[in-house]
């Protein structure tokens, strides 16, 4: 997956990312390269990017094949650098979505849908916890009220393996009283929600139980 445009001048004001570094990545780093922790710059350009009320378009339009790598990298690879790297670009997109959406014009629906493309694959891979299946999909939808039927068409048309982790991630947000959609408090923006403080050893738990009841049922 490669978005190619020209390597582009920085000229955005940056207070977390070392300018010289960042011109040093655009300059040496191609996409299919090597995943290494020259990556971390760009952790600190999206935490720039996230109070920055002028994002340089041609500067994120260039960085956005890399951190759609990056996105891979952590959710698919579970790449514990690449999780950082991703939970702050998240992070910007939570709370400067509209400036984001500014600076990279048609691609926005690019993304999102990369986004759904992704959490569908982590769902096929069938876990044995679901916390990275719950953040997933509850960032994705968050991002986007598009992206939520999005994945309920990849969901009901997919593979038994995406519609069982559907099921857990039902089953666990249904039984969890504390992260009850049932009872979400309106007066707080979707993203804040105690869903995302949640602990997967609980899913272990409860489907851990079943799974034992179910053998001595059969003895």
């Amino acid at each position: 997956m490669s978005i190619k445009v020209k390597k582009p001048e920085v000229k955005m004001n940056l207070y977390e990312t070392d300018k010289d570094v960042l011109k040093s990545f655009i300059t040496n780093e191609k996409i299919d390269g090597v995943f290494t922790e020259k990556y971390l710059i760009l952790q600190n350009f999206a935490d720039d990017c996230r109070f920055s009320s002028d994002i340089q378009p041609e500067l994120m339009e260039y960085l956005l094949p890399f951190y759609l790598r990056i996105i891979e990298e952590a959710i698919m690879h579970q790449n514990k650098m690449a999780e950082d790297i991703y939970s702050q670009f998240n992070s910007m997109i939570f709370f400067n979505q509209q400036n984001f959406k500014n600076s990279v014009g048609e691609k926005y629906p690019y993304v999102m849908e990369y986004y759904v493309e992704q959490t569908v694959k982590r769902m096929e891979m069938g876990n044995k916890t679901i916390l990275g299946d719950i953040s997933l999909f509850n960032t994705t939808i968050a991002f986007d009220r598009n992206n939520i039927v999005k994945l309920f068409d990849k969901i009901y048309g997919g593979s038994l393996a995406i519609k069982y982790s559907f099921f857990k991630y039902i089953s666990v947000l249904l039984f969890k009283e504390s992260d009850n959609l049932l009872a979400i408090n309106e007066e707080r923006p979707f993203w804040t929600s105690e869903i995302w403080d949640f602990d997967a050893q609980f899913s272990d738990a409860f489907f851990g139980i079943r799974k034992l009841f179910n053998i001595m049922k059969g003895m």
